[in-house]
C-alpha cells in the first residue's frame, strides 16, 4: 500500500512508529540508507531549499557505513545549518520504494522540538535557503513525501 507518491515517482509504502531498538526488525528485507529529522519551533517546521532536487525538503540523509540513523540526523543538522541538538526524538521508520530502480529502501525519522531557534548558518552547498513553514503558505515546489513526515511530528 502506498501512502503517497512525489513528482518523481517515489513512493512512501508505509511508515511504522515503533521504539527506536526496533529499527532493524522492521527493516530487515531491504537496507536501512538514510535517516531524517523532522525540525519544530513552536508551530512551524524548518525547510531547507536544496539546489539539487530544486524544492523545499526537511534535513537528513544518507547514512555513513559507521553511523548510527540517530548520529547521522544529529550530524546532518550539525553540517548543514549548524544546529546542535543531541536528544532527538526517534518517530519511526519509514520504507520506501525508490525510482529509478524501484529499489525498496528503508529510513529512519526523528523530530526535534526547537524552543530558541539559534541563528541559521549554511554549511552545506545544496542548500540554499532555510526557512520557518506554516504548512499553509504556498512555498513552491515542496518535496511531498517530506510534508508527509511532518504529520508524524505535528504538535
Amino acid at each position: 500500500m502506498t501512502i503517497i507518491t512525489d513528482a518523481r515517482g517515489n513512493k512512501l509504502l508505509e511508515f511504522t512508529p515503533t521504539h527506536e531498538e526496533n529499527i532493524y526488525e522492521i527493516a530487515h528485507d531491504a537496507p536501512l540508507t538514510h535517516s531524517l529529522v523532522v525540525v519544530r519551533h513552536h508551530d512551524k517546521y524548518l525547510m531547507a531549499y536544496s539546489t539539487q532536487r530544486r524544492e523545499w525538503e526537511i534535513f537528513g540523509g544518507r547514512m555513513n557505513e559507521d553511523e548510527s540513523p540517530r548520529t547521522a540526523v544529529v550530524n546532518a543538522l550539525q553540517k548543514s545549518v549548524g544546529i546542535e541538538y543531541w536528544e532527538p526524538q526517534f518517530l519511526g521508520v519509514m520504507k520506501l520504494q525508490l525510482k529509478p530502480e524501484d529499489r525498496i529502501e528503508y529510513g529512519a525519522l526523528f523530530g526535534v522540538p526547537l524552543d530558541i531557534l539559534q541563528p541559521i548558518q549554511l554549511y552545506d552547498d545544496d542548500i540554499v535557503g532555510v526557512m520557518l513553514w506554516d504548512k499553509q503558505t504556498d512555498i513552491g515546489q515542496m518535496n511531498v513525501i517530506d510534508a508527509q513526515y511532518l504529520e508524524y511530528f505535528a504538535p
